[in-house]
């Protein structure tokens, strides 16, 4: 089947989420009270996080310009006794207890997708090792970057990658076809 054949077919919309470490998104220095971060989206809504060996509290986050803290309600820099200071692009954003903090962040771009209930054959390939609650699998264009350590959005759910097959392992070279598994809500 031509690439041209396969987007043609295709039904939906799919984000690629990966997981990411939340970091310090631009350089600030020891008087910003507005921390950017490439993500606050696997963080507390307020609490403390540390950068370095500096701790900040914050009672805010700004879910659109990702930041801990905000213009109405400053983060407070160099809390729990220790002393404010410079961070760079890329610098861990830790809990108090020094933990890194994960966050899912989309892709850039969506990609075009076809969702449909997994194939029988492919679910049991994958039940030996995973617990299975709602099987579905998915194709996507043939450049797609994809991993099991990946996540899907599409239509409002939220789908956990179980397995990525890739040219010899399908019929087809043209596409990246993965099982998923859908991620109950907490």
């Amino acid at each position: 089947m031509a690439d041209a054949d396969f987007l043609s077919l295709l039904l939906d919309s799919c984000n690629i989420q990966r997981k990411t470490r939340l970091a310090v998104a631009s350089d600030i220095n020891d008087s910003v009270t507005v921390i950017p971060a490439n993500s606050v989206s696997g963080a507390a809504t307020s609490g403390t996080i540390t950068i370095g060996a500096e701790a900040i509290t914050y009672t805010a986050v700004d879910t659109g310009a990702n930041t801990f803290g905000t213009v109405a309600a400053p983060a407070t820099r160099g809390a729990m006794g220790t002393t404010a200071a410079s961070h760079s692009t890329s610098d861990d954003i830790r809990d108090a207890g020094g933990h890194r903090i994960f966050a899912w962040v989309n892709n850039a771009t969506a990609v075009a997708c076809r969702i449909e209930t997994a194939r029988r054959q492919e679910l049991e390939q994958v039940t030996n090792e995973k617990t299975v609650i709602d099987p579905k699998n998915v194709m996507l264009p043939a450049l797609t970057s994809l991993t099991e350590d990946d996540r899907i959005t599409s239509s409002g759910n939220t789908y956990s990658v179980l397995r990525v097959l890739r040219g010899d392992d399908v019929d087809s070279e043209h596409h990246v076809e993965a099982i998923l598994d859908i991620v109950k809500a907490a």
